[in-house]
């Protein structure tokens, strides 16, 4: 299936762009070495790189595809980016076809473009994880006017998921697992943070939480989709009303396709 691929972008490079233009500002991990291991894999940031992940993203971006407006190219660019990895194991015809729908709209050195921005948000979280894409959309200004939406700054959700989780080794020990429920997702800062707090407490988030997270806009809501997957971390991604409980998409993270069993009391309750 031809889906947007980064493999083939060299990620230890700084992305160029000429004259940019910004626009805005299975079990609990036995030993210290294991924990040690498990950490570095989704948080440790790594001192020796000085690149500017947010920068680059943002210089880059606004030389994409300037024949359409910045909402739509960043919705599309978001939209690709989460068939991308959701079909990466679900392989399903209908999102194939949805996939090329979008692309059709651009030439292909934007198209090459859209790989690069993907392989700067693998850099980006794996360089720290952190909701680095609801911080790029604020710094973009696609925010402002009719969406009406900002995105709580990360160490804001780092200090309240740390208040909410709390101990977790008690539900884990008990469960297995720790479930998450983030009504308004965003971008999945929240849970991105709460696996934070779990890692902390030596636990792996990959394996040992679950998250169930909704938001009523699709490109929100495929923006938190793109990181959870990104960072391994089981989830379901609904798009739709955590009030009237209206749900008109359901994405699964890979993580959680190819590891259902260790959550399935919780998949069936």
């Amino acid at each position: 299936m031809s889906q947007l691929s980064f493999f083939d972008v060299d990620l230890s490079q700084p992305v160029k762009v000429a004259n940019p233009i910004i626009s805005g500002s299975p079990s609990k991990i036995g030993t210290k070495t294991d924990k040690t291991v498990e950490k570095v894999n989704l948080t440790t940031v790594n001192a020796k790189s000085k690149r500017d992940f947010h920068t680059e993203f943002i210089q880059l971006f606004n030389q994409t595809a300037r024949y359409h407006s910045r909402v739509e190219v960043f919705r599309d660019f978001i939209h690709v980016a989460a068939i991308s990895l959701e079909n990466s194991v679900k392989q399903c015809p209908e999102l194939e076809q949805t996939y090329f729908n979008v692309i059709a709209r651009y030439e292909r050195a934007d198209l090459d473009a859209f790989a690069k921005l993907l392989a700067l948000c693998v850099n980006a979280l794996d360089h720290q994880a952190t909701d680095f894409l609801g911080a790029v959309f604020m710094s973009l200004e696609l925010g402002e006017g009719a969406w009406g939406q900002f995105f709580t700054p990360f160490h804001i959700s780092q200090l309240m998921a740390n208040l909410i989780i709390g101990d977790c080794s008690t539900i884990i020990e008990q469960n297995g697992y720790i479930s998450v429920c983030e009504p308004t997702c965003g971008a999945g800062g929240m849970v991105i943070a709460c696996a934070n707090s779990v890692l902390q407490q030596g636990y792996n988030p990959q394996t040992q939480m679950i998250a169930v997270c909704t938001d009523i806009d699709e490109v929100a809501a495929r923006m938190c989709y793109v990181q959870l997957a990104l960072l391994g971390i089981p989830a379901i991604v609904n798009i739709g009303n955590s009030l009237t409980l209206d749900v008109r998409q359901t994405l699964y993270t890979p993580m959680l396709m190819l590891n259902s069993f260790r959550f399935k009391t919780f998949l069936t309750a």
